[in-house]
């Protein structure tokens, strides 16, 4: 999996700044999601259909997957990162103490972060920020179904802790599901499909 990693562009290789040697960093873990923009997922699918191949439905289910697939391949998807969460281990207490800025930090380092995150200082902010994500979710060059919520503080965090693996300080807003109607014109049976026994009454 960390050689598909690296196929992918978006991802440094070496980190812009120097965090080991500044802040006698001991540890450092970044997390973030692999994600396949819209405009690659059209490219993708035009190529396959330039071949007569299948095209495909969804982007992250047919290309958005690196665990079990060869480097090449991954580089030939062209995918996308966005970190969102930073932990590092130091010993001078000069880590990050909130998620904006941890995420500041990881800009810092040469990460990509979604560039349309906020910060929200009340709730009415935050409900806003839903409601216009939702409205605009078209105009974005990903696929999105909500976004999540976080507390800023990470003593806070602490203090709310997790439950069943899920953290009590960060929550999902889901966006409506999409709804669509279609028109059934015909059910074509093939000539040499097996007939099917009529089941028995009871």
């Amino acid at each position: 999996m960390t050689a598909s990693l690296r196929t992918i562009r978006t991802i440094p290789l070496r980190l812009r700044s120097t965090p080991f040697d500044e802040l006698r960093v001991t540890g450092l873990e970044v997390r973030g999601e692999v994600y396949l923009r819209k405009s690659d997922f059209e490219r993708l699918n035009g190529e396959r259909e330039r071949k007569g191949c299948r095209i495909c439905e969804s982007a992250q289910r047919r290309f958005g997957r690196v665990r079990h697939a060869r480097p090449a391949l991954t580089a030939k998807r062209r995918l996308s990162f966005f970190a969102y969460q930073l932990a590092i281990d130091e010993g001078d207490g000069s880590a990050p103490t909130t998620q904006w800025d941890a995420l500041e930090r990881l800009r810092s380092f040469g990460l990509p972060v979604n560039p349309y995150v906020r910060l929200a200082a009340t709730l009415d902010e935050v409900i806003e920020y839903c409601t216009n994500s939702e409205r605009e979710r078209d105009s974005l060059d990903y696929e999105i179904d909500g976004v999540v919520v976080k507390v800023n503080d990470f003593s806070q965090q602490e203090r709310l802790g997790v439950v069943a693996r899920d953290p009590r300080w960060a929550i999902a807003f889901k966006f409506k599901p999409r709804e669509a109607r279609t028109k059934l014109v015909d059910i074509a049976i093939p000539s040499d499909a097996p007939e099917r026994s009529t089941p028995a009454p009871f």
